[in-house]
């Protein structure tokens, strides 16, 4: 994941264009799209996607269904408030380690 070169010019705007490394399925797809400034993955999140047809080469990512950045980190801020560090890694998407 990366901002386009057009992108990362953009330092006024909130939805950037990036550059996605997608698997889908078994394919590895280059996408290229405007990322929504509250839809901004974290590397090797997984995004819900649309396949046209059924076609790799066509997707496109539901930013719609996406998890909301924000909503993550308010939920990882209560949960870290209440001293779950097992809820707070899990609304960031991650699973804590135990030992």
């Amino acid at each position: 994941m990366a901002p386009t070169r057009r992108g990362a010019r953009q330092t006024e705007r909130r939805d950037v264009e990036y550059v996605l490394e997608l698997r889908v399925g078994e394919a590895l797809v280059s996408h290229r799209c405007r990322v929504p400034w509250d839809k901004t993955p974290r590397i090797g999140q997984r995004l819900p996607v649309v396949l046209p047809g059924g076609d790799a080469a066509r997707v496109r990512v539901a930013w719609d269904r996406a998890p909301s950045l924000t909503a993550s980190m308010l939920a990882a801020g209560d949960a870290a408030r209440r001293g779950d560090a097992a809820g707070t890694a899990d609304a960031l998407g991650f699973t804590l380690r135990q030992g």
